[in-house]
């Protein structure tokens, strides 16, 4: 086992998966996930954990992706970012919606079971890996992102375009 891999088992390191508006991303990329104290966008209610934690998810979101294009506007509504952290339980609570309880040992069942999760912290950038944003097939009209995607990929980042026609990635 190499070193790198052997200080992820250790310390538990995992990706974890973040869906917000792509409006956010320019901010996000220069100051990190921050627990906001409003309501996601495109949603009308507020989360248990919404203003406290950061919602994440244990796999890439493919129906946010594919659901995250506007069909009227033409363009891209939500962006997911890929984000590397350590998975201890005492900084998460499980999604309110699957039943678990709301404490440590309902985190480490999330966790294990692969649930949707809240991190009760900030999430600095230089955590943030990967960029997922939906567009169209030979789409190129995110130019008013395209600085902060540009530094983010400069500074060692991964930017992907998922092709909302085939569902596939660029």
């Amino acid at each position: 086992m190499g070193f790198l891999a052997f200080i992820r088992e250790s310390f538990n390191i995992r990706n974890f998966y973040h869906t917000t508006s792509i409006d956010n991303l320019s901010s996000i990329l220069k100051k990190g996930l921050i627990p906001g104290h409003e309501k996601p966008s495109g949603q009308d209610w507020m989360g248990l954990h919404s203003g406290k934690g950061i919602y994440l998810h244990n796999s890439l979101p493919h129906h946010e992706l594919i659901n995250g294009y506007d069909e009227n506007e033409a363009v891209p509504n939500i962006v997911v970012l890929e984000v590397k952290i350590e998975s201890n339980p005492k900084f998460f609570l499980p999604d309110e919606d699957i039943g678990l309880p709301m404490d440590e040992n309902g985190a480490t069942q999330a966790l294990q079971n692969g649930e949707a999760v809240a991190y009760m912290d900030k999430i600095p950038s230089n955590k943030i890996t990967s960029i997922y944003i939906p567009l169209r097939q030979n789409e190129e009209n995110i130019d008013e992102y395209m600085d902060s995607i540009d530094d983010f990929v400069i500074s060692g980042g991964k930017f992907y375009r998922y092709d909302v026609d085939n569902e596939t990635f660029e």
